[in-house]
């Protein structure tokens, strides 16, 4: 199974996480238990080292231990973005996020996995960008928290 990770770092340790809210040890935990798998990544990895301390060396530590794969952002991907914003799916000030999940449409990833509760991990907008995919000719995506994904 694929899965990408879309984090947004200032989300990341304040979202309750194997039974412990929001700590770093269990955003660390439930991290190695995602992680453990192949994980496909854009350009989020620009946005960590954005992040204020000490969640950007906690994440870029556990990404370290992860086998990651970086997705490559070129035309396609824009575009796919561009439509999501067009259609009012996402908009323009969350244009990281509409590229997050174009990247991984565009790469035929499995699962998105993102905090990001507000501007993706929600149903109305996995529906909206899901017609938006389905109309392009690109397949469904799903979009979920690690939480829900550990199990897979």
């Amino acid at each position: 199974m694929k899965l990408y990770r879309n984090q947004c770092p200032q989300h990341a340790v304040s979202r309750r996480c194997s039974g412990q809210t929001g700590s770093d040890e269990g955003i660390l935990q439930l991290a190695s238990c995602f992680f453990a798998r192949s994980l496909h990544v854009s350009h989020s990895l620009d946005e960590l080292t954005n992040a204020p301390e000490p969640k950007r060396t906690l994440m870029l530590e556990t990404l370290r231990n992860a086998r990651v794969v970086m997705l490559e952002t070129g035309d396609r991907e824009l575009a796919l973005a561009e439509a999501y914003v067009r259609e009012a799916v996402l908009p323009q000030t969350y244009f990281a996020d509409a590229l997050h999940v174009a990247a991984a449409v565009c790469h035929r990833v499995d699962v998105v996995v993102s905090w990001n509760m507000r501007h993706l991990v929600n149903l109305w907008r996995v529906r909206r960008i899901n017609a938006v995919n389905l109309r392009l000719g690109w397949p469904t995506s799903l979009i979920h928290t690690p939480e829900e994904v550990v199990e897979l």
